[in-house]
């Protein structure tokens, strides 16, 4: 488990379910095009993907039961920073 500290802001947020990591192109693709909302990365860069974040939610149980071979009773939280775009 790594321990995480940020200063906190705005994020847009997507419920992915486990392992659809891909999805992640999906809510990139949200946030660019947004017209009231545009990311705000990490000046820190991809050392810490950006300032992106995931809840792995069910993680530890799925793994202490054995990876089911039709997915993993188990979501993912997909966060990435955004600000407010000027208008």
């Amino acid at each position: 488990m790594e321990k995480k500290k940020f200063a906190g802001g705005l994020y847009a947020v997507m419920t992915i379910p486990f392992p659809e990591f891909h999805l992640w192109e999906n809510l990139t693709k949200w946030v660019d095009e947004n017209p009231d909302f545009g990311p705000e990365y990490s000046k820190e860069g991809e050392q810490i993907m950006g300032g992106c974040l995931e809840e792995h939610l069910n993680w530890v149980f799925a793994a202490d039961n054995g990876w089911r071979e039709d997915g993993l009773p188990g979501q993912i939280d997909l966060m990435l920073p955004v600000k407010l775009r000027e208008k």
